[in-house]
């Protein structure tokens, strides 16, 4: 079963599969193959590295060349083995990404081999999830995915929260309060998807919200 693919600036192509195998096709068809375990999601830097996530492993950058390196939270940090299930990671410098795992989301810094944890405080303004679905960057902002808390995005430069919760009163907030889907189009639209809530359609200047659930089949996207 395949159940994530990537592109490389090569035009490789890059297959996860069930079997915690990671299949590499080059441009001339030629194959080769990399064991990685709990495959969760793929993702190409601008270095042309490919990152895999794994669900118990953390993260594993894999370069053009086949070298690895891996990051993960030590055995002996609180709540470890949530830290390295890993679900997405996004790059916001030459060495620096945002990573989300199960945990909570964290800054890493491949320069220095360093993690920074931006730790869940209930009750204090700011990020409310410790448990991070999905990442997109664009413009300066993070915006975070989660599991049960809806979408944030943060503006790092101004340490600025904003979160897009849900509402059953009306149409100005998210359908679900779980996202497992971000994608920002070239009107600076966000595109979210959602278990068990549909599409959810942000403007984040006028903040607005329409939610596309119903009759989603040939016409849109099945929920």
């Amino acid at each position: 079963v395949i159940t994530d693919i990537c592109i490389d600036q090569n035009g490789a192509v890059y297959l996860s599969l069930s079997s915690d195998e990671l299949m590499k096709i080059n441009s001339d068809r030629r194959i080769s193959s990399f064991k990685f375990t709990d495959i969760h999601k793929l993702s190409l830097d601008t270095a042309g590295n490919i990152w895999v996530a794994s669900r118990s492993e953390g993260f594993c950058m894999l370069s053009p060349d086949g070298e690895r390196k891996q990051y993960k939270f030590r055995n002996r940090d609180s709540n470890a083995k949530d830290w390295n299930n890993a679900r997405d990671i996004v790059q916001i410098g030459p060495d620096k990404y945002f990573i989300g795992t199960y945990g909570g989301l964290a800054l890493l810094d491949i320069r220095t081999c360093r993690l920074t944890r931006y730790d869940y405080e209930p009750g204090v303004s700011g990020f409310k999830s410790k448990s991070v679905s999905n990442l997109h960057f664009s413009d300066d902002i993070l915006f975070i995915g989660t599991f049960h808390a809806g979408l944030h995005y943060y503006i790092r430069d101004n340490n600025i929260y904003k979160t897009y919760g849900t509402s059953k009163q009306d149409n100005t907030g998210l359908s679900s309060p779980i996202v497992s889907s971000i994608v920002k189009d070239r009107r600076n639209v966000l595109w979210v998807g959602t278990v068990s809530g549909g599409l959810n359609i942000i403007d984040p200047e006028n903040k607005i919200s329409n939610r596309l659930k119903q009759k989603l089949t040939n016409e849109y996207l099945t929920n």
